[in-house]
């Protein structure tokens, strides 16, 4: 009789057993499902929404690639990089590091620009010839941080003789900051500049800043006289985030 109990117990505990693992692998099937879905919903539905154009500065990642982001996103060096977040100088400045068309055009790092306007002659000197800049730079590129609340871009152009603030929460004027521009600008190729506020996409909400600076950053710097209104606007910056986290990965555009 012990021995029919002891039968029946262990059949039991095989049944469970075999019942736990269908349940972990109908878990994992709906992960996969799950993931299909939302590579599908974030990358191949959107990209395939993209004109040519915008085409131009997006990447179609596989699937694998983006579960790598995916996987990134999660980690403290990318967590920046996931929706409704704030993008730091680190994520700023090393994804800028990475655009180098070598047509004439610098990108200052977002702490160079404070560097420059406060340096006398012998600092300005050495940190221009670190950056490259000399009388053949035909732009100068830069993220600008606002009190550590707002990132906009700015953009000297020194072939046509004008200076271009790009701000996705496009404000009337900027004194301050166009006169400290006008200095740095007169200090390497010494003329007068035109002021401009240029048009470009706006952001709907208060975090997402950095990624519209960047990608105004990445379309000037191949295009210094771009209509940014075309290549980009507020539909498509979480696949940007997506696509900033990719490039930083694999340390290429």
């Amino acid at each position: 009789m012990e021995d029919q109990y002891q039968d029946i117990n262990k059949k039991l505990d095989e049944l469970q057993l075999e019942s736990q693992e269908t349940t972990e692998l109908q878990k994992e099937d709906n992960e996969i499902i799950k993931g299909n879905k939302d590579y599908q919903i974030a990358i191949k539905q959107v990209y395939s929404t993209l004109t040519k154009k915008q085409r131009e500065f997006y990447y179609l990642l596989t699937e694998d690639e983006y579960k790598r982001v995916l996987a990134a996103l999660k980690t403290q060096q990318y967590s920046r990089l996931r929706p409704l977040v704030w993008l730091n100088d680190e994520i700023i400045n090393n994804f800028t590091k990475l655009l180098d068309f070598n047509n004439g055009t610098v990108i200052l790092n977002s702490f160079q620009f404070d560097l420059l306007i406060k340096a006398d002659d012998v600092k300005f000197k050495r940190i221009t010839q670190r950056a490259k800049i000399d009388q053949n730079t035909k732009q100068i590129l830069a993220p600008f941080n606002q009190n550590n609340v707002h990132w906009y871009t700015f953009q000297i152009n020194f072939e046509q003789s004008v200076i271009t603030i790009y701000d996705s929460m496009k404000r009337s004027n900027y004194p301050q900051l166009f006169h400290e521009l006008i200095e740095l600008a007169q200090r390497i190729q010494n003329k007068e500049y035109e002021l401009k506020v240029g048009n470009c996409p706006q952001q709907s909400n208060t975090h997402d800043c950095g990624v519209f600076t960047l990608k105004n950053i990445w379309i000037l710097s191949k295009y210094p006289n771009a209509k940014l209104q075309i290549y980009y606007d507020q539909s498509t910056i979480f696949y940007d985030r997506i696509q900033i986290c990719h490039s930083l990965l694999q340390q290429k555009i």
